[in-house]
């Protein structure tokens, strides 16, 4: 599973549109496009449902980036300078003969340490784009209980394993473990939820649910500070507007929803900016607790305007949390 075998069968199809097709489906993997996607499910679609679907990428994302620090397997271009980058940087020395020689076997402890001291692509495993997408597409399928759309989940994630080995970006063991991780946590964090907010009587359940990810906080030297931060942030403001105004009830009109979405996408995107040009660093208490400031603000402040502009109504009877 960590041999090129597979990535040079699948480049033996390139072509500019294969390379395009794969690349485009490799973007619906990155940040911003899944951000603006878990905005617009959240905002667009259901706030109970997309915080759930949140809770299950952010734990995912946590764990794969984890993972990925913890294990530091080399990445294809780092070991077999005969694949194709597409313009990204292969390593200067053709390390195919230290492969491992078996489909079941894993890298030897000289190939590692040879990686490991030179600046070659690492952190290969698991793969973040499997994990990510398989988080995000998995969960909607979960929360929302549509055949449409296990069919579109499983056509996207299945794409998003092919594109990242056809980009050498990945081994077929790094997406397997990509998809593993994506599947096991994101339905451990969906059977909690749901038994949370929708099976549990207790008023505390949720608001513990919301709460839990503060235990992350003592463990800032391991988790990076960005996401941390961020999904804390979250969370805070989910459980302060059910505390303040209680569930909204979105409008009929497309056109106010699509505003809401608009308005929660760039202020989350204004905040992101002014913390990157603020330049924090990657790891840090002061630097976590900074973004889950940041980001507490910038949900509510994007809430207030929704509430103020009456593009968020409120049932008269509060969700209790």
């Amino acid at each position: 599973m960590f041999r090129t075998d597979i990535n040079h069968w699948l480049q033996q199809w390139d072509h500019s549109f294969v390379y395009w097709f794969f690349e485009g489906v490799s973007t619906l993997g990155t940040s911003l496009v899944l951000i603006v996607l878990l905005y617009s499910i959240m905002i667009g679609g259901n706030l109970k449902k997309g915080f759930g679907v949140a809770n299950m990428f952010f734990y995912v994302i946590l764990l794969t980036l984890l993972f990925k620090t913890v294990v530091d397997y080399p990445r294809p271009m780092a070991v077999d300078t005969t694949l194709n980058g597409f313009g990204r940087k292969v390593n200067t020395e053709n390390l195919l003969k230290m492969q491992p020689k078996g489909f079941f076997d894993t890298f030897s402890t000289s190939l590692l340490h040879k990686i490991r001291s030179q600046k070659a692509a690492r952190e290969g495993f698991p793969s973040g784009h499997t994990s990510l997408i398989t988080a995000i597409m998995f969960g909607l399928a979960l929360v929302y209980r549509r055949r449409w759309l296990w069919f579109l989940s499983t056509t996207i994630i299945v794409l998003m394993m092919f594109s990242r080995m056809y980009l050498a970006r990945h081994y077929l063991g790094d997406v397997l473990g990509g998809l593993g991780v994506g599947l096991l946590f994101t339905y451990l964090v969906y059977a909690i939820w749901q038994q949370t907010f929708y099976t549990d009587k207790s008023s505390n359940a949720a608001t513990y649910f919301m709460l839990f990810p503060l235990i992350l906080i003592p463990f800032y030297a391991w988790f990076p500070a960005f996401p941390t931060g961020t999904f804390i942030g979250l969370n805070l403001g989910y459980l302060t507007i059910q505390r303040v105004w209680g569930n909204p009830v979105y409008s009929d009109n497309i056109g106010i929803r699509i505003a809401s979405v608009v308005v929660f996408a760039f202020i989350a995107f204004l905040s992101t900016y002014i913390n990157r040009r603020l330049d924090f660093p990657e790891y840090g208490l002061v630097a976590m607790l900074l973004y889950i400031v940041f980001s507490m603000i910038s949900f509510l402040s994007a809430a207030f305007i929704c509430v103020q502009t009456k593009w968020w109504l409120f049932q008269s009877e509060k969700l209790k949390v």
